[in-house]
């Protein structure tokens, strides 16, 4: 898969939207990527907050999709759009479900993903 052409963590915040992700309920040792307009656009695990705050998405409208990898399974979510503006603060929350409860990397076969963009009100 192509990734998209700028690092999300390095665009001017002046001129690029914030985006902040919601995994709360994820398993730390998932891997979760997102895709925006069908091109890799941040990838890591679910424990690395680090690895996912601070990213910016550049003006526009935009479609997002996740996938999450757990053990010997892949899930994809939904796809989500959002117009995107400069200085603007969006949240992408994404819910797996069943949630799971342990430490562990193993999906369950029947689970979903889904995913939610908001603008939001207040910065973060």
């Amino acid at each position: 898969m192509a990734a998209v052409n700028f690092n999300p963590k390095t665009l001017d915040s002046a001129t690029n939207t914030h985006l902040k992700l919601n995994l709360d309920g994820f398993s730390p040792p998932l891997t979760v990527t997102l895709q925006m307009d069908g091109k890799l656009y941040w990838s890591g695990t679910a424990g690395d907050k680090k690895g996912y705050q601070g990213l910016l998405v550049p003006p526009g409208k935009h479609q997002f999709r996740v996938l999450v990898k757990g053990q010997h399974s892949v899930k994809t979510s939904n796809t989500v759009t959002g117009d995107f503006a400069a200085k603007k603060h969006m949240t992408l929350s994404i819910k797996l479900r069943p949630e799971i409860t342990d430490d562990s990397a193993a999906l369950d076969p029947s689970a979903q993903v889904s995913a939610a963009l908001k603008k939001d009100l207040f910065p973060f």
